[in-house]
């Protein structure tokens, strides 16, 4: 198998983190999350010649699904999100200047999902929002907003939940080798290790 390779786009007023994981010999990507506006990362996926295959959302928040306009493939999100995408009450950009609403149809996550012969794990980690998960994909886990380096995500909006998200964290992230590089929905990556003796929120 090649070896995959991760670019990392900042994007968007809230400065959310778009990974396009891909294959540079196939030509083949992903993207998790997708954010807009996406010009920076259509500039990358056209100048590589890389054909986006799917779309992976961490959550369904206005600021990780702006861009889904922009791209032309399938978009998983897990199915208690569904509304969010066209409801902008749900997605939260009901509250900033400019509500959006998207008609994608998104498909649940499959039992088992893979890349380039690679499986990705779907972790449930609701808290920030009910359908909230992270994909773990090798050494690599994508957190969205249930975790950042240093924090977790908000718990005051509309279905959140600080119990809920921190039980998440604990079972389904600080189960993973503490070597496993976290790539979260805003700010700097980190490592399990980091997070379990350095992070605030959560502690031991």
């Amino acid at each position: 198998m090649n070896q995959l390779e991760l670019k990392t786009f900042v994007v968007g007023p809230l400065s959310t983190n778009c990974y396009l994981v891909y294959d540079a010999a196939q030509k083949t990507a992903v993207l998790v999350d997708a954010p807009g506006p996406a010009d920076s990362v259509r500039e990358f996926v056209n100048r590589e010649q890389l054909r986006v295959r799917k779309i992976f959302l961490t959550h369904a928040h206005f600021d990780h699904i702006g861009g889904l306009a922009q791209w032309d493939c399938p978009v998983f999100l897990d199915a208690k999100e569904h509304a969010f995408l066209a409801d902008p009450g749900l997605n939260g950009s009901a509250y900033f200047a400019q509500p959006l609403s998207f008609a994608v149809r998104a498909e649940p996550y499959p039992e088992r999902l893979y890349f380039q012969e690679r499986e990705i794990q779907v972790c449930p980690t609701p808290g920030h929002t009910p359908g909230s998960v992270s994909l773990v994909l090798g050494n690599m886990v994508f957190t969205g907003d249930a975790l950042f380096r240093g924090g977790i995500g908000r718990t005051d909006l509309p279905y959140g939940s600080a119990q809920t998200l921190r039980a998440s964290i604990q079972r389904h992230l600080f189960s993973l080798p503490d070597e496993t590089l976290v790539f979260p929905g805003h700010g700097p990556s980190s490592t399990v290790g980091w997070e379990k003796r350095n992070n605030p929120y959560l502690g031991e």
